[in-house]
């Protein structure tokens, strides 16, 4: 008889099988086999929620008559471009010689749902146990395997799963295909205008920051500053602020400090501070340091750590915890000696290790791990060779280590001395600092080369003594607009979107989204055309694309609002708890579906296409010199004779070359004589850098006509366009 473990994903089942001693492969029927177990794998989801047309054949047709779509009864579907590896689990799953299921799936929400639905699809009735694996080294998944838990502690998780997909489905199936049905002259041909529960508050954030950014109106205001004899600079402070709007208040007081030459000290406040350690990470805070320390994607920085989690570096990526629990806190004390052996983190862990690990609460929390804790480096690091990473893999790497030696470090303890100088009746206020202890400062140094700043101590002063004025000078200057979103600020506000609610002792945000979806999220609004980056002063940034403009003019409010997709998730997870009825929620669902489509009805607007009069030009027509102009994915030549038009998706750039869309800057760029400069990769894998041009004349196919892209390969030397 045997065992059969499922895994997540192939290259994990090869671990599991290794360390079960199942060595013999079967290939083309997708499992291990050895040692009285069978060890296959899923591939990401082999079974999801049925189509329309599943339900109905009138369903397929995108119209009002069979606008809401709710199933009474919900059907399964599997996935056709991994239905092939779908069979071979369910043949294993109903093998009469298995009498065990182990579900070896990832310990998190998605992970249980995922293969409870490949259980359910196949008919499996067989007893389940759950392997719970923190990283997938021999020593994790041996000791994992002495320790199986009973699948039925997981069963009002996959509950909740199953609820928020259905609710996305609903959201999802009815209200894009009733917008993209109201609004379909305004759309090209097959484009859609797709709603999502989190996609539509998370690119709603960026279209309201844009408008925050297009519409502010910079307001002057006004700093008076003096010099003291003793080198000190001091602010005028009124008690609340540091700013003057008025300019005749500005230069009244100018005036009158001009009278008097001297500053009389009026209150020294010396306060002693500390400066606590940052946290480990979770997926979410690594993520926005990969983004604003190298300027990668979410999708970018989570790739790498999972690859570091399948070379065995990096325990599990998609934890939501900056936690460790007592038990693997006992292991770091050996972890930051393994740590010590690589030469470049030698001589700071030693030090580290010297003055004793600072474990304390802000650390080690069991009640504040669900799932998964904070991600560490495993005891495979100190075998780790960077010769084999990728260059991301080694940059985010080294965040995790460099975050664990100072996390484990002690507090930096400084004096904070206020001094407030009166000159002329008018209060002016500086402030220094004097360092007691650096602490995990003095780590930061060594570990990111940081140089030492200049001293801010302030020079000595009593209560009451004068000080000469040296320098009085009246500074002008604006009020300065919001920036534009990045990838770090972004993740941010999803994470901190909606109201506070109390857990345990503590009031945190809700949230949109979770830590292990966020990416994915971000990465498909750029896919469906809702988010596009540009470059400013050498920094990437998003912006809405016009389809974004265009949805949030006709979306109801409701329906883009980060607190209602926020309570939302609340409520999955209170289902998870056994504190709400799923069916109760479902009915929540429907009731606001039907609320959108009547608030929707009300909209009798008619627009005139995605863009006002005033569209921006994109660019110069290669073949007539004409305008180009944006209309969702399509980039087009005014002139319609000439016939000139791009897609952002499907051109030979994007399909063969750089694999994702080209935003509206590239496209532009792309339609400059200097053309556009791309990181790419081929089939293999290998990355390059090449140059795409539009050649001056179409090419044609038969009485089609195509833009003729011509490819040269750049040397790694000249800097790649930023996207």
């Amino acid at each position: 008889m045997y065992t059969l473990c499922v895994a997540e994903k192939p290259s994990v089942a090869e671990e599991i099988a290794h360390i079960l001693n199942a060595d013999k492969k079967n290939t083309a029927e997708g499992y291990y086999e050895g040692n009285g177990y069978l060890v296959t794998w899923c591939v990401g989801h082999l079974v999801g929620l049925a189509e329309p047309e599943a339900y109905s054949e009138n369903f397929r047709m995108w119209s009002m008559d069979v606008i809401p779509l709710i199933p009474a009864k919900w059907k399964l579907t599997i996935i056709e471009n991994t239905k092939h590896q779908f069979y071979n689990v369910k043949k294993l799953l109903n093998r009469e010689d298995v009498e065990l299921v182990i579900d070896c799936g990832d310990y998190g929400p998605q992970g249980h749902y995922i293969q409870w639905l490949v259980r359910v699809m196949s008919g499996c009735k067989k007893p389940v146990k759950k392997l719970c694996a923190k990283s997938i080294t021999d020593n994790e998944l041996r000791r994992a395997f002495t320790e199986l838990e009973d699948i039925n502690k997981f069963n009002y998780i996959i509950v909740g799963q199953f609820t928020k997909a259905k609710a996305d489905w609903i959201i999802g199936m009815c209200l894009s295909r009733y917008f993209s049905v109201k609004y379909r002259e305004n759309l090209n041909k097959g484009e859609v205008l797709s709603v999502g529960r989190v996609q539509s508050a998370t690119w709603n954030f960026v279209v309201e920051r844009y408008y925050e950014i297009k519409n502010f109106v910079p307001k002057p205001y006004y700093q008076l500053q003096i010099t003291t004899e003793n080198g000190v600079k001091a602010i005028y402070y009124d008690g609340n602020n540091n700013k003057i709007d008025d300019e005749y208040k500005a230069k009244e007081i100018e005036v009158n400090l001009r009278k008097q030459n001297k500053a009389c000290v009026e209150n020294v406040i010396i306060e002693h501070k500390m400066l606590n350690r940052p946290q480990l990470y979770d997926i979410t805070s690594i993520q926005r340091d990969g983004s604003r320390l190298y300027d990668y994607s979410p999708e970018e920085v989570l790739q790498a750590l999972q690859n570091l989690y399948e070379k065995k570096l990096m325990t599990y990526p998609r934890t939501d915890s900056r936690y460790l629990n007592t038990d693997v806190a006992e292991e770091m004390q050996q972890r930051i000696q393994d740590i010590s052996l690589i030469k470049q983190y030698s001589v700071v862990a030693e030090t580290l290790l010297k003055k004793g690990l600072n474990l304390d609460k802000r650390i080690v929390d069991n009640k504040k791990i669900e799932d998964h804790h904070a991600l560490i480096v495993t005891e495979n690091i100190k075998n780790v060779n960077f010769l084999e990473l990728t260059t991301k893999e080694k940059n985010i790497l080294n965040l995790v280590i460099s975050r664990m030696l100072l996390a484990f470090d002690t507090v930096m303890k400084y004096d904070e001395t206020r001094v407030y100088l009166n000159v002329a009746g008018h209060v002016f206020q500086t402030s220094g600092i004097t360092v007691v202890d650096e602490g995990w400062k003095k780590t930061e140094k060594k570990l990111f080369h940081k140089q030492e700043k200049q001293n801010d101590n302030l020079p000595k002063m009593d209560i009451g003594e004068e000080i000469p004025v040296t320098e009085i000078n009246r500074l002008c200057k604006k009020t300065q607009p919001p920036q534009p979103y990045t990838y770090d600020t972004l993740l941010a506000a999803m994470k901190n979107a909606g109201d506070k609610i109390e857990i345990g002792d503590e009031m945190v945000p809700m949230g949109i989204g979770t830590g292990a979806t966020r990416a994915g999220i971000i990465g498909e609004l750029y896919k469906k055309g809702f988010l596009e980056n540009f470059t400013k002063d050498k920094r990437s940034y998003i912006n809405p694309t016009r389809k974004a403009l265009f949805a949030s003019t006709v979306f109801p409010k409701s329906l883009l609002s980060p607190e209602m997709t926020a309570r939302w998730q609340y409520k999955i997870n209170q289902i998870e708890q056994k504190e709400l009825s799923a069916d109760v929620f479902i009915e929540e669902v429907k009731h606001f579906v039907a609320e959108i489509i009547n608030e929707a009805e009300k909209n009798t607007t008619s627009y005139n296409g995605l863009f006002s009069d005033n569209q921006e030009v994109v660019g110069k027509c290669r073949w007539c010199g004409e305008k180009i102009y944006q209309k969702g994915n399509i980039y087009k030549c005014e002139n319609e004779k000439c016939g000139f038009f791009i897609s952002a998706e499907k051109n030979a750039i994007s399909l063969f070359h750089y694999k994702k869309p080209l935003s509206f800057n590239q496209i532009k760029k792309l339609l400059s004589d200097k053309g556009l400069t791309l990181e790419c990769k081929s089939k293999v894998g290998n990355q390059y850098t090449a140059n795409f041009k539009i050649k001056a004349k179409p090419k044609f196919d038969g009485e089609k006509k195509y833009p003729d892209i011509y490819m040269t390969f750049v040397p790694r030397k000249v800097k790649k366009d930023r996207v």
